[in-house]
């Protein structure tokens, strides 16, 4: 959801409007930058696959595909962003007025409050930086500032309460991930040992 977001925001916001005042060439072009996207797509779906297959297969073989595929995923993302970091940060900083990157910050909060999971997105985007409290109130005060008071009474409530449900969903996704690729690493543990010990049943 949030990979998704990310990549249509760029394309849709900031990636045209940094292309009105510098240039993006080299890996930040746009033909590098869809091919990043569509690598890291890939890589997105063939973690759902997983999913799938471990209702119906052996953990064993479904581990190592998985793995590779989070490997796969985390190296495209983690390249994109190093990428943004060092080609396109630095001169954006150089380049827009302090007026401008609020207008710029804006717009990404209109966008983020004009997407159907708006909340979802926002409480994810908060995340990295929630150790700045005064950062993410001004953020938050400034996303929850929709016209007429009692929508925005409305939109503050479902704001708090989907934040609070991301949290309880997020903290039970974990564990029963951790105890899925615990058990899935145990029989794939308990089935390499069985092969090794019984080699006839494996020829």
């Amino acid at each position: 959801l949030l990979v998704e977001f990310y990549f249509e925001f760029e394309e849709a916001s900031l990636f045209p409007w940094l292309e009105e005042r510098m240039s993006c060439s080299g890996p930040v072009s746009r033909g590098n930058r869809e091919i990043r996207k569509k690598l890291a797509f890939n890589a997105l779906d063939g973690m759902d696959d997983c999913q799938f297959k471990f209702e119906h297969l052996p953990p064993g073989e479904v581990l190592p595909v998985l793995k590779n595929w989070l490997s796969k995923f985390a190296n495209i993302i983690l390249e994109h962003f190093r990428l943004e970091e060092t080609d396109v940060i630095p001169l954006a900083v150089e380049t827009f007025t302090e007026e401008e990157a609020k207008t710029f910050e804006n717009r990404m909060l209109n966008s983020i409050r004009a997407s159907d999971e708006n909340h979802s997105i926002m409480t994810m985007l908060m995340r990295p930086i929630r150790t700045d409290e005064e950062r993410v109130r001004d953020y938050q005060t400034r996303y929850l500032k929709v016209p007429g008071y009692f929508k925005q009474v409305r939109f503050r409530k479902e704001y708090f309460t989907a934040k609070k449900a991301f949290a309880e969903s997020h903290t039970r996704l974990v564990y029963v991930f951790f105890d899925r690729w615990n058990q899935a690493h145990t029989q794939a543990e308990g089935e390499e040992f069985a092969r090794m010990n019984n080699p006839q049943q494996t020829g």
